[in-house]
C-alpha cells in the first residue's frame, strides 16, 4: 500500500490497506505497521473525514499510544474539532508536561474556541 500510495496510486493503496485490515485480527502490537494508520492518513489525503475518523478511532480504542493521540488530535484540528483535540492533548500532556509541539497545540486549540487568556498562557509555557 506504502509503494502504491508513493507513487500515487491512491485507490491501489486505498485497496491495498484495507485488504490488510481485514488480515489483521485484534490489535497490532506495532501501531506504526497498522494498516490502519495508513488508512486514515489516506481517507483524510483524499477528503473522506468521517472514514478517516472511524480508523483513528479504533485504533484509539485498543492504544494509548501518546503518539497517535497527538496525530489525532493534529486531524481533529485540522477538521475544526477543537474542543475534542484539546481533550485528547491534555492526555498526552499528562504523561509529556513539557513537550513544546503539545504545549503549542493546546494553545491554538484554546485560541480557537476563544479561551484566548488560557491560550496565552501555553503559548508562554513554549517560549
Amino acid at each position: 500500500g506504502r509503494y502504491l500510495q508513493s507513487n500515487g496510486d491512491l485507490e491501489g493503496a486505498l485497496n491495498a490497506f484495507t485488504l490488510a485490515k481485514s488480515m489483521v485480527s485484534g490489535s497490532a502490537n506495532d501501531l506504526s505497521s497498522d494498516p490502519r494508520l495508513y488508512l486514515a492518513r489516506l481517507y483524510d489525503k483524499l477528503g473522506r473525514y468521517s472514514d478517516a475518523d472511524t480508523e483513528y478511532q479504533a485504533m484509539m480504542a485498543y492504544s494509548q499510544e501518546p503518539t497517535l493521540k497527538e496525530e489525532y488530535a493534529k486531524f481533529l484540528m485540522r477538521h475544526g474539532n477543537f474542543n475534542q483535540a484539546h481533550s485528547i492533548l491534555n492526555d498526552v500532556l499528562a504523561k509529556y508536561p513539557n513537550d513544546p509541539a503539545v504545549l503549542y497545540n493546546i494553545a491554538v486549540c484554546l485560541e480557537s474556541t476563544d479561551n484566548i487568556e488560557s491560550a496565552r498562557d501555553y503559548y508562554q509555557k513554549v517560549i
